[in-house]
């Protein structure tokens, strides 16, 4: 590996955005991922239905990801699924991706060395930069952005003998809200008024969203994400259990249709609930820079993620 080069562990919208970003500057980038590129901009093939299972859709508040979405926009690859939900929408845009919100990990990835089931388990210092070690393999680089859940983050940092500096000791009070999300594929539309997403702040669910009225799924197919507390309780719970008592709380979504395939996807790290006021966390400057991102840093949601990316690439090009 070239000398200088950033290793990015983590290929959720953090990690892909600062490997492109430091991509487009020039720098060489490896991006290692334990399990699949995208976090929780998953999509998901279900029955021949297509189902966005974690983040929904975006909104846009800051210039940098309005600028970033124009040009999405002009690519075809995002589009306004609608401006608001309820009988009052707030006007304000919520985009939906082409396809569904894994095309846009796909689209950050193209061109660059990322590497999926790569779990990292430490960090150490060499002489040059940063070594990430895992079971049957370790890679030697220069500059490292960390962009995982903070506890995963920490636990590599301690793996690695890496000491916090004690302006950095609140990371270890981040804590995240747990999601169950369940998919559920139909034979007829669901009783969802267009244009299919519906918030809730009570009750068992916390967003349904209508994969076919939201142009993602040509096939009817329900995504219904558990509330906070429910996924809380149920989370140790046996899949089968968890998806009859959750139809049981959608049958008025589902309406008079016939349930053709379930699936359950549990998201450990959905909802940081006390995120920290910076967009990234310089841990080291020496032997080179060492930096956490994540949804965790400066405010949660697909746009904190994008901002924190962002500063995480940004951090190691002026260190």
């Amino acid at each position: 590996m070239p000398t200088g080069a950033v290793t990015v562990v983590g290929a959720g919208l953090a990690g892909l955005v600062a490997a492109r970003r430091l991509a487009d500057a020039g720098r060489a980038v490896v991006v290692l991922e334990a399990g699949v590129v995208g976090g929780r901009l998953a999509t998901h093939v279900l029955a021949g239905a297509r189902l966005d299972a974690g983040a929904q859709f975006f909104t846009v508040r800051s210039p940098e990801l309005e600028a970033a979405t124009a040009g999405w926009r002009d690519q075809g690859l995002v589009s306004v699924w609608s401006r608001g939900f309820g009988p009052e929408p707030d006007g304000h845009p919520r985009y939906r991706v082409e396809g569904g919100m894994a095309a846009l990990a796909a689209h950050l990835a193209e061109g660059l060395d990322v590497r999926p089931g790569t779990p990292v388990q430490d960090v150490a210092a060499t002489p040059s930069g940063w070594a990430l070690s895992w079971d049957d393999g370790r890679l030697d680089g220069g500059p490292a952005i960390l962009a995982t859940p903070v506890p995963v983050a920490l636990d590599l940092l301690d793996a690695g003998g890496i000491e916090l500096a004690p302006d950095a000791a609140a990371l270890r009070a981040v804590e995240y809200e747990r999601t169950l999300a369940l998919l559920v594929v139909l034979d007829r539309p669901s009783t969802l008024a267009p244009p299919g997403g519906l918030p809730r702040d009570d009750g068992p669910f916390s967003f349904v969203a209508d994969n076919a009225l939201k142009g993602v799924s040509e096939v009817p197919a329900l995504t219904l994400h558990a509330s906070a507390s429910v996924s809380r309780e149920r989370w140790e719970d046996a899949e089968e259990g968890v998806v009859a008592d959750l139809l049981a709380a959608a049958a008025s979504y589902i309406g008079e249709a016939r349930v053709v395939a379930t699936a359950v996807d549990r998201w450990a790290f959905a909802t940081p609930r006390s995120p920290i006021a910076e967009r990234c966390v310089v841990v080291a400057e020496e032997p080179a820079p060492l930096v956490l991102a994540g949804d965790a840093y400066g405010g949660p949601r697909v746009e904190g993620a994008f901002l924190s990316g962002r500063a995480a690439a940004d951090a190691v090009l002026s260190g």
